[in-house]
């Protein structure tokens, strides 16, 4: 039985007239919308939030007292009542239709930046406060705009700021998201969908380095600049990718999960999740499925 998929709903995204931007201010009293998809790109602004728990894909954080997300076609997404004792929780939701940016527009002109932040928001996004500040007033127009052509305008701007923004996070992890890294180099992409079949077993740097046609040395180095992570790095994302689904999608023991993705000793698994996470294997699940 898939039990996460019994816990997620779909929603259905209101519209009027023909406006393809939905835009909504609201104050609430506490979190009591339950984990959901739907096709359309959302941007969710929560303020006097702080002990709420945000759940994107795989990713499971307490959040503080703002919270600015961008989350893409499908993700699953939620925000939990947890430790948030604000009564007065202010929030703003912005939706809008996948092809609201088209990707060759967008290549031809060079538009770099969206490109990537609209590739990446099939992981979700997470803003920072100063991108929160510097944004704010804008979001806050889109919600009073009714005019669909100063809404386009508007929506517009923000995503481009957004795709400026210095400091963000990716939320949920790669194998979990099924997206690929934009890898610059076929090397790279070989060696990416190598790790990705053989998870379960041992990795060695030689193995990885031979795929590539490349030495120890100077493979370690090309990995590190052209993913920003480094080999260890990277495998980790990827078992704990497929952990976090085992965890939330199966109701396999943990054991059972610790060495389907690769790890030999139940420990070390529970003590690298929880440095991972933040949580340890058993309380990941629950706060997922609760």
């Amino acid at each position: 039985m898939d039990v996460a998929d019994t816990e997620v709903i779909e929603e259905i995204i209101p519209r009027k007239g023909d406006r393809t931007i939905h835009a909504v201010k609201r104050e609430k009293s506490c979190f009591d919308f339950p984990l959901h998809t739907h096709e359309e790109f959302e941007i969710n602004l929560l303020v006097e939030c702080e002990g709420a728990m945000r759940i994107v894909g795989d990713s499971v954080m307490e959040i503080d007292n703002m919270d600015l997300v961008l989350v893409g076609p499908n993700l699953k997404h939620g925000w939990l009542q947890h430790k948030c004792m604000s009564r007065r929780i202010k929030e703003i939701t912005i939706q809008f239709p996948v092809g609201f940016f088209n990707e060759d527009y967008l290549r031809m002109n060079n538009l770099d930046s969206l490109l990537k932040l609209i590739e990446n928001s099939s992981r979700g996004i997470a803003f920072d406060y100063e991108t929160i500040l510097e944004n704010y007033a804008l979001m806050r127009k889109l919600t009073v705009q009714s005019e669909p052509f100063e809404m386009t305008m508007i929506l517009t701007r923000l995503v481009y700021n957004l795709s400026k923004a210095e400091n963000c996070t990716l939320l949920a992890s790669e194998s979990y998201s099924g997206c690929m890294s934009d890898m610059p180099s076929r090397r790279i992409t070989k060696v990416q969908q190598y790790i990705n079949r053989h998870y379960q077993e041992r990795i060695s740097l030689g193995e990885l380095a031979e795929i590539a046609g490349m030495s120890v040395p100077s493979f370690s180095k090309f990995f590190k600049q052209s993913t920003s992570r480094t080999v260890g790095q990277f495998i980790l994302d990827v078992r704990m990718g497929i952990a976090s689904r085992l965890l939330v999608k199966t109701l396999k023991s943990i054991s059972e999960i610790c060495y389907e993705c690769g790890f030999n000793n139940v420990s070390h698994f529970c003590r690298a999740f929880r440095s991972y996470k933040g949580y340890t294997p058993g309380e990941f699940r629950q706060l997922y499925l609760k």
